[in-house]
């Protein structure tokens, strides 16, 4: 059998966790063991065990329970019935209480003591609000001609991404840490700053350095696998290139005797 690249192990887990929210209740225990064996095979990890059991057994490996406790959440963000059957939503939140109670709790207004029916969907709520929040920031139109837009998306973003109790916990498994790193972002940014606010050298170099950039960082975010990673931060890279083409394009028609040439 060939050995799976990462971003189709990734693709494998991202099917898995679609199949576990829109499955019915008679199917979801196999979902949930596809689900739970993808997982383990992402990390090289065997068991003897069923694959579900190990993934929320107290003795794996503490970077595999804080991947599997994302894509988890995930699937009750998608679907709240997502866990409920036999002991699996009990077992899930021991395995959230693991992972989140030192970190994150106290920052989301959960305790341990809470009724499993209360802090699941409290987890849930949690994870789909930062999602949507970047979706938000970069659904907006970006307009290179206003001063502030660039800046207020870049601080927008960073600020989710750089968030260590709130955000980074629970993104870290469905985008591209590399993406997610702040100078990363900052260089994404700045060439698309540079086009925008460099007039002496030639706008069609500018433009042509500040698309590439941005193809540039689309592509891994699409390759890396997952629908968010593919959504959020390949959106945004494919807004900042559509804001550098259309505010070429408004410069190269009020300036037609100057840029005509360049294309």
């Amino acid at each position: 059998m060939a050995v799976k690249t990462h971003a189709e192990s990734l693709e494998r887990i991202q099917a898995a966790a679609n199949y576990v929210a829109q499955a019915e209740r008679r199917e979801r225990p196999r979902a949930l063991e596809d689900l739970a064996q993808a997982i383990l095979d992402h990390h090289g990890h065997s068991c003897n065990s069923k694959a579900l059991n190990e993934l929320l057994s107290v003795e794996l490996p503490s970077e595999i329970q804080r991947f599997a406790a994302v894509w988890l959440i995930w699937t009750i963000a998608k679907s709240r019935e997502a866990l409920d059957f036999k002991r699996i939503e009990a077992l899930a939140e021991n395995l959230f209480d693991r992972v989140y109670k030192e970190q994150v709790y106290g920052a989301l207004n959960i305790e341990s003591k809470m009724q499993t029916y209360e802090k699941l969907p409290k987890l849930a709520d949690h994870l789909q609000s930062i999602l949507s929040e970047l979706d938000e920031w970069i659904a907006n139109p970006l307009d290179l001609n206003n001063p502030t837009g660039l800046k207020d998306l870049q601080t927008a973003i960073l600020k989710v991404f750089n968030d260590n109790r709130r955000s980074r916990p629970f993104i870290f498994s469905l985008l591209p840490r590399q993406l997610l790193n702040k100078s990363r972002i900052k260089s994404l940014f700045a060439e698309v700053a540079d086009y925008a606010n460099d007039t002496g050298s030639d706008p069609l170099q500018r433009r042509n350095r500040a698309c590439a950039a941005c193809d540039a960082f689309e592509k891994e975010a699409r390759d890396f696998g997952t629908e968010d990673a593919d959504r959020i931060l390949g959106g945004l890279a494919s807004q900042l290139r559509l804001a550098v083409e259309k505010h070429f394009e408004s410069v190269e028609k009020t300036s037609i005797g100057n840029y005509k040439n360049w294309t």
